[in-house]
């Protein structure tokens, strides 16, 4: 092969791979509540399809914990079925977003300034 079709070919490669492994986005600009609907969505799966789900979710409600305590498990699976054990997730999203709630009022945030036994 010449050094043209070896460089045509390593790009193909790369695309390919890049398609097929996406690579994980920073979610820097994220939320604490954000963060974690993330983690519950990406237990036991592969980044591709937790970051499918949440974008399907993220698209459809607005993720405070206020919005997601008020819906339904009909509401969440559907959106969330890709990532796999949506019944499950569906559920825990939503307790976890009405402990958010009564626990610390809506914030996340308001953890950091708890002492670390009491977290």
């Amino acid at each position: 092969m010449t050094q043209v079709n070896d460089r045509e070919r390593m790009r193909e490669i790369i695309q390919h791979l890049e398609e097929e492994f996406p690579t994980v986005q920073s979610f820097k600009s994220e939320n604490a509540f954000s963060t974690l609907i993330r983690t519950i969505l990406s237990q036991n799966t592969s980044d591709r399809n937790s970051s499918l789900a949440y974008k399907r979710l993220k698209n459809q409600f607005t993720l405070t914990p206020e919005v997601l305590a008020k819906l339904q498990p009909i509401d969440v699976k559907p959106l969330i079925r890709c990532a796999g054990l949506h019944e499950i997730r569906s559920r825990r999203i939503i307790e976890v977003s009405k402990t958010v709630i009564e626990r610390f009022k809506g914030n996340l945030y308001t953890v950091l300034d708890d002492p670390l036994d009491e977290v």
